[in-house]
C-alpha cells in the first residue's frame, strides 16, 4: 500500500457517518467507493522511482481520482487535453491550473497539478474516454485514466495498491542494482608532473529507466593536499556537486532558483577549495548549461562535506577526505537502504552521507531539505520549457 497513512484515517470515520445518516452521506460514500488513488512516484533515500503506480487505471464515470505524492521526489500530474502533442503557452509553469480543490475533467484543457508534496491532487471524471496524463518534468513518466460507465465492474484499490507494489519493487531493484555496478567502478587516478593526482570520474548519479540513482560515487573519496577530483554527470537528471563550507544561510543570489549566473552555473572559474568559501558546480549533466564535469582541487587537509542541493532532502550528500600525507583510496561500496520507504523525513543512507547524519547536523540537513525544495521548483520549470522548445 503506497498511500500515505494520512489518508486512511478518514475510513472509520466515514464508517460511523454512514451509519449515522446514509441519506446524507450518500453521494460521499459513492465517491468514496467509486474513486481511486495513484501514487505519483516513490522512493527511498538515494532512489528516486520516477513512474506512476499504477500508470494505467480504470475508473467510472463520475469518480474522483487523487494523486498523491509519498516521496520528496517533485512530480507533477499534467493533462495536456487537445493540445497534445503540442506544448500549451506556458507548459512549465509550477503553479497549478486548478484552484487547490477537487477539479473536474472533460479532457481537452490543459490541466496542471504544480509540483505535489504534502498535498493530493484530486480530479474528478464526469465523461468516459481515455485520458492520458504526464510528469512534466520526467520524461516518459506517463499514465492514463480509463473512464467507463457507472455500472461497469472495475478494479479495486487493493488490486491497484498490488499493481503499484510490483512496478515500485521491480523500479527499485532495479535502481539498486544499478547503484552496486556505479558503486563498484574504480576511479581512476592520473600523475600529475608536480606530484599530485587527478581523480576521475567521480560519478553523478545514475538512471535506470525512468527512475534516478540519488548518489555520488564514490560516496567516500580518501586523497592527498593539491590533489583533484573530477566529478562527471551523464545523466539527463539535474545534479549539483556543491561544497557549503558551513551551514545556511547561502549566498543570496542562491535563493533566486531562475538566476542561470548564480544557480545554474559554477559558483566562479576557481576551483581551488581550501575548505573556507561556496563551491558549487552549477547544474551538470546532459543539455545542461554548465556541461557534464566539475572539478575542484583540495589545498589544505581536513573532511569536506558536499551535496547536490536539488537533491540532499534525499540522501545525496558526500565527503572528500584531504591528508596530507595523500591517504590511499578505500574501495567504494554501495549505498545501503533501508528496507522500507521511511514514514516521515528521511535521514541520509546509512554511508555516502558525509557524516551529516549525527545530532549535531540536523538542523544543517533540515534547512538544505527546504532548500532543495525551493531551488528544484525554477530548475524544473527551466528544463520543461528546454524540452518544449526541442
Amino acid at each position: 500500500m503506497f498511500r500515505p497513512a494520512r489518508t486512511l484515517k478518514a475510513f472509520p470515520v466515514l464508517a460511523a457517518a454512514v451509519l449515522l445518516s446514509d441519506q446524507f452521506l450518500a453521494p460521499h460514500a459513492t465517491a468514496q467507493e467509486t474513486g481511486r488513488t495513484i501514487s505519483v512516484g516513490t522512493g527511498e533515500p538515494g532512489y528516486a522511482v520516477n513512474l506512476f503506480g499504477p500508470g494505467e487505471v480504470t475508473v467510472n464515470e463520475g469518480a474522483t481520482v487523487t494523486f498523491e505524492n509519498p516521496w520528496f521526489e517533485p512530480h507533477t500530474v499534467t493533462f495536456y487535453g487537445e493540445t497534445a502533442p503540442l506544448a500549451p503557452s506556458d507548459p512549465a509553469a509550477p503553479v497549478p491550473t486548478n484552484p487547490g480543490e477537487v477539479v473536474e475533467y472533460e479532457g481537452t484543457a490543459f490541466l496542471n497539478s504544480g509540483f505535489i508534496f504534502e498535498d493530493p491532487f484530486q480530479v474528478t471524471f464526469p465523461d468516459q474516454g481515455n485520458f492520458p496524463f504526464v510528469c512534466i518534468i520526467h520524461p516518459g513518466m506517463e499514465g492514463s485514466i480509463t473512464v467507463v460507465a457507472a455500472d461497469e465492474e472495475i478494479p479495486s484499490q487493493a488490486e491497484l495498491d498490488a499493481e503499484a507494489e510490483v512496478i515500485f519493487s521491480a523500479a527499485l531493484d532495479g535502481l539498486k542494482t544499478t547503484a552496486g555496478a556505479l558503486a563498484s567502478q574504480p576511479i581512476a587516478q592520473e600523475a600529475n608532473a608536480d606530484g599530485t593526482t587527478t581523480w576521475s570520474p567521480a560519478i553523478v548519479g545514475g538512471m535506470f529507466g525512468t527512475s534516478d540513482v540519488q548518489q555520488f560515487f564514490p560516496a567516500s573519496l580518501n586523497i592527498g593536499v593539491g590533489d583533484t577530483v573530477v566529478w562527471e554527470s551523464t545523466v539527463a537528471t539535474p545534479h549539483t556537486v556543491t561544497f557549503p563550507a558551513g551551514p545556511p544561510p547561502f549566498p543570496a543570489d542562491m535563493m533566486d532558483p531562475l538566476a542561470e549566473e548564480t544557480f545554474l552555473s559554477p559558483s566562479g572559474p576557481n576551483t581551488a577549495f581550501a575548505g573556507s568559501g561556496f563551491v558549487h558546480s552549477g547544474v551538470i549533466g546532459l543539455n545542461w548549461p554548465a556541461g557534464q564535469s566539475y572539478e575542484v582541487t583540495f589545498t589544505q587537509p581536513g573532511s569536506y562535506e558536499y551535496i547536490c542541493l536539488l537533491h540532499a532532502d534525499q540522501a545525496m550528500v558526500g565527503v572528500v577526505n584531504v591528508s596530507a600525507d595523500g591517504a590511499a583510496q578505500e574501495t567504494p561500496t554501495a549505498t545501503p537502504t533501508p528496507a522500507a520507504t521511511p514514514a516521515g523525513t528521511p535521514g541520509p543512507a546509512e554511508t555516502g552521507n558525509a557524516g551529516l547524519g549525527g545530532s549535531s547536523d540536523s538542523g544543517l540537513m533540515a534547512t538544505l531539505g527546504v532548500v532543495a525544495l525551493v531551488l528544484v521548483t525554477g530548475v524544473a520549470a527551466i528544463a520543461a520549457r528546454r524540452r518544449t522548445a526541442r
